[in-house]
């Protein structure tokens, strides 16, 4: 019947109905009810009645689809960053571990006589092996929109004292380090990961250029 016809209609294609009938017993309409029309018109009707009540039916389906739309979208948002935040702990805590290993990788494959040919190809090779892994970390950390792009407030100069103390544990007994920072200065905002980086990158090219020389002894000055 009708009411039957409307259930289905709704269920498969989405369409708003309005029910134009002549039953107004009760019965009819706790049936008519269930299936959530979107007007119930007795026969006989005026047409100017007939159109208003279409007007608003089309509206009030368009703002329902509009607002389950919205929903859609806020439950997929939530979902995202609860498995961004999960990815951002899980690379964080790996990243850690890796970068010491890395530190070490490098000092090893620095030392002056070299290892074996075969140590050597050896050490090259979980070197590179740890840089993909390094890398996959970036991208999960790039994809949970985490730390490469957050700014915070920043001491540079604690920056740099963990930076270097890292070299010195990890570092060659030929390099010392002198530091001459400026006290008491503003903290900055910026991307902790980003700055770290930077410093590491800069320490180690200065390292490497120290390494290559004949001298006994290097000095890395960070002011």
């Amino acid at each position: 019947d009708g009411i039957e016809a409307s259930h289905q209609i709704q269920k498969i294609c989405n369409i708003p109905v309005i029910y134009l009938t002549a039953y107004a017993d009760d019965a009819t309409l706790g049936r008519a009810k269930v299936t959530q029309p979107f007007g119930y018109l007795l026969k006989p009707f005026e047409e100017r009645e007939l159109k208003i009540t279409i007007e608003i039916a089309l509206y009030k389906h368009r703002m329902e689809q509009i607002l389950k739309k919205r929903e859609q979208q806020l439950i997929k948002q939530e979902k995202l960053a609860t498995i961004g935040t999960l990815l951002a702990s899980v690379a964080h805590e790996i990243n850690n571990p890796m970068t010491t290993i890395l530190g070490f990788l490098e000092l090893e494959l620095s030392q002056n006589p070299p290892v074996s040919p075969t140590s050597q190809e050896r050490l090259n090779l979980i070197f590179n092996e740890s840089l993909r892994v390094r890398d996959i970390i970036k991208s999960l950390l790039s994809f949970a929109n985490t730390q490469r792009n957050q700014k915070e407030s920043l001491d540079i100069n604690e920056l740099i004292k963990q930076v270097v103390h890292f070299y010195q544990k990890t570092g060659h007994l030929r390099i010392s380090f002198s530091l001459n920072l400026t006290p008491d200065l503003p903290p900055v905002m910026a991307s902790f990961r980003q700055l770290e980086q930077v410093l590491r990158n800069i320490i180690k090219n200065a390292r490497d250029s120290i390494l290559t020389k004949e001298s006994s002894l290097g000095l890395i000055s960070i002011q």
